[in-house]
């Protein structure tokens, strides 16, 4: 015969599996359901940042805010300053770490000879270091390249005397750098001669041979509103001269190709190592340290605020200088020549790396960016 207390022990060891069974299935299905890559709460200081970026922007001496990670590996937003100590920051934002980075302030970089802008708007002290060509281990980015052309190396605009970088191909067609490298800041027009290299690595001096293309297209700088990109096309061989997707022999090769629409895994950007192939440094690399970035970046003609930026530090050299802009910048090591982004400004001592997020600039153009494996020169 069942006893009363028997009873009771069956059902309150019933419930008692129950509750477990329930416990470990909306764990599991918790866990199923994070997104991958995500640090706990990045979405969330996210939020936070874009929500006091415009109180904070307006404090002098701050020049952008972002969010990184702090050194425990969580997600901080980070407060860019002109110098360390001199604006008066929380500890918090809402439960967010606040922490500061004082980089200075940014502009972007391109080598030119335009009277009366000062350094590092207009650097004419760059000087060439190598022999010029394409093969071997001593390419000089700021030479003339017989075909294929490669990526990474001097470009101007026929009427400036300035020179920045040949990002990539897009769609077997098209050059990709900045529009301050191939628009002249917005008064580019199209069919405008795209030289390579740019006049200020002829010393100025104009060349028909040198003519690589024609602009194609460009998205304008807002001096008054928000900006995602400086970013601007040309087409090529109206003059016989043929872009080819990699760098020259020592740069990183071609870059991963990436389909338009593709959209940035952005939360698997913090704290990965990449590199990019310039005009100037040639190979660089760094570490991205930030996303979200919102801030003010110098130009010739006036500052212009930009949002949705990723930031590249190098601790050891310079990552970019005067004449890179336009680099494009890829993986490293566990993400080898994968794109992230579109080099465009930088800070004064060029450790600190402003870049459009690549994703956004084929977007607007609606252009595959062509790489390996299916490259062809």
């Amino acid at each position: 015969m069942q006893r009363p207390e028997d009873t009771v022990r069956f059902r309150l060891t019933t419930s008692a599996l129950f509750i477990s069974w329930f416990l470990l299935t909306a764990l599991n299905d918790f866990v199923m359901a994070a997104p991958e890559f995500v640090p706990p709460g990045l979405n969330r200081a996210i939020e936070v940042q874009k929500q006091h970026s415009e109180s904070l922007l307006k404090q002098p001496g701050v020049v952008g805010t972002a969010v990184g990670l702090g050194p425990e590996g969580a997600p901080v937003v980070q407060v860019y300053t002109e110098k360390a100590g001199m604006v008066p920051l929380p500890k918090f934002l809402d439960g967010v770490m606040v922490q500061e980075i004082a980089a200075g302030q940014f502009h972007a970089l391109e080598a030119c000879e335009k009277a009366g802008l000062p350094i590092p708007l207009c650097q004419p002290d760059i000087q060439k270091n190598g022999p010029g060509g394409s093969a071997g281990t001593t390419a000089d980015p700021t030479a003339y390249f017989s075909n294929p052309v490669p990526i990474g190396v001097s470009v101007g605009n026929r009427h400036e005397c300035s020179a920045g970088t040949i990002g990539a191909r897009l769609g077997n067609t098209w050059a990709l750098s900045n529009n301050h490298v191939f628009a002249r800041e917005n008064i580019g027009q199209a069919g405008e001669d795209i030289l390579q290299p740019g006049l200020y690595d002829t010393t100025c001096i104009y060349n028909s041979d040198n003519q690589l293309g024609d602009l194609f297209q460009f998205e304008p700088i807002s001096f008054s509103g928000p900006n995602t990109i400086d970013a601007a096309i040309a087409t090529f061989g109206s003059n016989g001269r043929i872009l080819g997707c990699a760098t020259p022999s020592n740069g990183y090769g071609a870059p991963d190709a990436l389909a338009a629409n593709t959209p940035l895994d952005i939360a698997s950007l913090l704290s990965t190592p990449v590199q990019k192939y310039g005009r100037t440094t040639s190979l660089t690399k760094g570490t991205i340290i930030s996303v979200s970035w919102i801030g003010n970046i110098g130009y010739s003609t006036g500052t212009a605020q930009f949002v949705d930026q990723i930031v590249v530090y190098s601790s050891r050299r310079a990552f970019v200088k005067a004449g890179d802009s336009g680099s494009l910048v890829v993986g490293q090591l566990n993400q080898p020549q994968k794109p992230s982004g579109l080099l465009f400004a930088g800070d004064q001592s060029g450790k600190y790396g402003i870049v459009n997020r690549i994703d956004h600039v084929l977007s607007e153009f609606q252009k595959n960016l062509d790489g390996s494996p299916s490259c062809t020169q």
